[in-house]
């Protein structure tokens, strides 16, 4: 226990002060956070005739591991041209959180194929990078719904 007397004691409550303040906003936000985490939705639409679906999987798998996040991963083959339309699937894989594309510029054709991605720096690649799935999941997280 500190005992303080005159300037030093008021110092010491404005310091005492921050602190709960500070822990308080820290507790807030974090609760806040866990919330929009618990209830964000996150689809992995796959076809079976693209290779490149599990190491996909894997990423999405790996960036939620490096995250800390538990969120529910709906796993979902798309097996039809009719599914593919129903589902706004680009190609496989595609990954959704909260409804939205990780890749905004995915095309608006909908069809049993591979997808193609872009690398940050450019190149093309028939998976998304784990910073464009990370990037859209820390999106979601702290988005308001």
């Amino acid at each position: 226990m500190y005992h303080f007397s005159g300037s030093a004691a008021l110092e010491q409550l404005g310091y005492i002060q921050k602190e709960i303040e500070a822990t308080s906003f820290a507790t807030a936000a974090s609760s806040y956070i866990r919330e929009q985490i618990r209830d964000m939705r996150i689809h992995f639409l796959w076809w079976q005739g693209c290779p490149s679906y599990p190491e996909a999987w894997q990423r999405l798998q790996q960036v939620l591991d490096e995250l800390d996040i538990e969120a529910q991963v709906e796993n979902i083959e798309i097996q039809t041209e009719e599914e593919a339309e129903l589902w706004h699937f680009p190609g496989s894989p595609t990954i959704l959180v909260n409804d939205q594309d990780i890749d905004p510029t995915a095309p608006p054709a909908y069809r049993l194929t591979c997808r193609l991605y872009f690398r940050e720096d450019g190149r093309p690649s028939p998976l998304p990078s784990k910073e464009m799935i990370r990037q859209a999941v820390l999106r979601a997280a702290n988005r308001k719904e």
